[in-house]
């Protein structure tokens, strides 16, 4: 796939922007299902608070530095056609 000898798992673009797409899906109503219309502000505040966080967590840990690492060196010595 490179010049270097590197290659990834997809199949092509194509294949990675379907899998990227799936990785970032979030339905919202996975992340507020907590919140009740009868919660107070601050509950409220703390239970949104605490999904983006999660959701963030989930993101850093699932990132692995060696395939970003690989990623970023193959966007970078990309040539445009």
């Amino acid at each position: 796939m490179s010049s270097s000898g590197e290659k990834t798992s997809f199949g092509g673009y194509a294949d990675f922007k379907l899998h990227y797409a799936q990785g970032a899906a979030v339905s919202p109503l996975v992340v507020h299902k907590n919140v009740g219309l009868d919660d107070e502000a601050g509950d409220v505040i703390r239970q949104v608070a605490n999904s983006a966080i999660s959701a963030l967590t989930q993101v850093r840990d699932g990132i692995n530095p060696a395939e970003l690492s690989a990623a970023a060196t193959l966007i970078a010595r990309a040539r445009p056609h």
